[in-house]
């Protein structure tokens, strides 16, 4: 099962209801979720590592915080993954297609401590629909390849067209 979080404060508890009655009907295993509020989207640093502190959950949890001071886009994103990979958070941005997501910052093949990605970014939708606590669910994003097992095989996350 893969886990969402959002980083930050609930809006509402009528809000966070909400969330919890959508997340029991997409049964999936969101127990660690939180929300935060939105920042603005299309940083010019994509790939950025950024931290995500205790909110990163793990290599099958989505986490993410769209508060971000790390990056311009104010979003921090590492996603769950597909394949096993040591690459951490970066900073990401949207995208409507992956030429969107070109130029991003790529590991240092000679530094054996950059985590950074390697294999370069596409533009896909990650974050289930999780009704209006965040922007970012549905919404494509710049992901950096060495978490998915193929650029090529996209299907939509939970509750998304």
């Amino acid at each position: 099962m893969i886990r969402v979080i959002v980083k930050g404060r609930l809006p509402s508890l009528r809000a966070s209801l909400l969330g919890a009655a959508l997340v029991a009907s997409l049964a999936c295993d969101y127990r660690s979720l939180s929300v935060v509020g939105n920042g603005p989207a299309g940083g010019t640093d994509l790939g950025v590592s950024c931290p995500l502190g205790t909110d990163d959950a793990g290599p099958t949890s989505i986490s993410i915080d769209t508060q971000s001071t790390a990056c311009s886009s104010h979003l921090c994103l590492k996603p769950a993954e597909e394949k096993t990979t040591d690459t951490a958070a970066f900073c990401t941005q949207t995208c409507e297609q992956d030429s969107d997501c070109l130029g991003g910052e790529a590991r240092d093949p000679q530094d054996t401590t950059d985590q950074r990605c390697q294999t370069g970014f596409t533009c896909r939708a990650i974050v289930p629909n999780l009704a209006s606590l965040s922007t970012v669910a549905c919404q494509k994003l710049c992901v950096c390849q060495d978490f998915l097992v193929s650029a090529a095989v996209v299907t939509p996350p939970a509750g998304c067209p």
